[in-house]
């Protein structure tokens, strides 16, 4: 069959969307929520040392940090290219997304058409090891669930997006780069669910088995998600440093609290009883935070 490639090239699928752009203060890479009272995903103070370029005291392996976000963006190409020639779906790249209320603008991934539908596409990747899988992989006990910093990230593109032009669903998919096992690549498929007002992620999702399942996280809603951007941005614009919304080492109590409420690995907290002078427990937000450890602390 002769395929006319010129022709392909002239009645190629148009972009379906109408962009603009502005001066932006926001991304969705600060995207945190409140809840009960408390925060939730990107701490603020962190985001606001960072958007006015304050002082690194906590040293992260920076090298570390660059092969990872390389791989990354490896990986994330490879699964675009790869769906873009399957023939089973267009894919758009790089989808501007923005709201002017808080000077939020960030690129999501990607479109892709789902029939008659368009869905967006955010992409991930994570270490499919037994540690990390165990929760975002899911086991026969476990439901498979998104880190919560991204879920509340591709749920901020969905609002966006659901609202200015009709979009209905976000694919959050990790792909696994671990290479000493099976892959455990997963894809979590994100609505909203209104109830009284207020909108949640509905996360459906394969079971390791094979099933489907569906579920509604209510830690996270459209109010909490609106009220954290709003109160960073108003710092950023009166150069007010947030409050610090994380900790970066437990009290004793706090450790017997936590540990109580699963918020402690079980490995963390026996190695914490066996030596309390050289274990640091603390929120993980804290401990991995680049402004811990020297600048952080200089504003408590």
């Amino acid at each position: 069959m002769f395929l006319d490639l010129f022709n392909l090239i002239k009645n190629k699928n148009t972009f379906p969307f109408a962009q603009s752009s502005f001066i932006s203060f926001l991304s969705t890479s600060y995207a945190s929520c409140y809840f009960e009272s408390r925060q939730i995903g990107s701490c603020n103070r962190k985001n606001f040392f960072s958007y006015h370029n304050y002082e690194v005291t906590n040293d992260l392996n920076d090298v570390s940090k660059e092969l990872k976000n390389v791989l990354h963006e490896s990986v994330k190409t490879w699964f675009l290219n790869e769906l873009n020639i399957s023939g089973k779906t267009i894919v758009f790249k790089n989808i501007l997304s923005e709201d002017s209320s808080v000077f939020l603008k960030d690129s999501c991934d990607a479109l892709i058409k789902n029939k008659e539908d368009y869905e967006l596409l955010l992409i991930k990747t994570y270490d499919g090891s037994k540690y990390t899988s165990n929760s975002i992989y899911g086991t026969s006990k476990i439901t498979p669930t998104p880190k919560l910093k991204h879920l509340i990230q591709a749920f901020r593109f969905l609002l966006i997006h659901n609202e200015s032009n009709n979009i209905d669903f976000i694919n959050l998919c990790y792909i696994d780069t671990a290479t000493s096992q099976d892959f455990k690549n997963i894809q979590f498929r994100i609505s909203v669910f209104e109830d009284s007002g207020v909108k949640y992620p509905n996360i459906q999702v394969k079971l390791p088995n094979g099933s489907l399942t569906s579920y509604i996280n209510k830690q996270i809603t459209d109010v909490g998600i609106k009220n954290s951007e709003t109160y960073l941005y108003d710092c950023l614009v009166s150069n007010t440093i947030p409050s610090a919304e994380y900790t970066p080492v437990f009290t004793p109590e706090e450790v017997e609290q936590k540990y109580a409420e699963g918020l402690i690995y079980k490995t963390n907290y026996e190695q914490y009883k066996k030596n309390k002078d050289s274990v640091v427990l603390g929120d993980y937000e804290c401990i991995y935070c680049p402004y811990n450890k020297g600048t952080c602390q200089k504003y408590d």
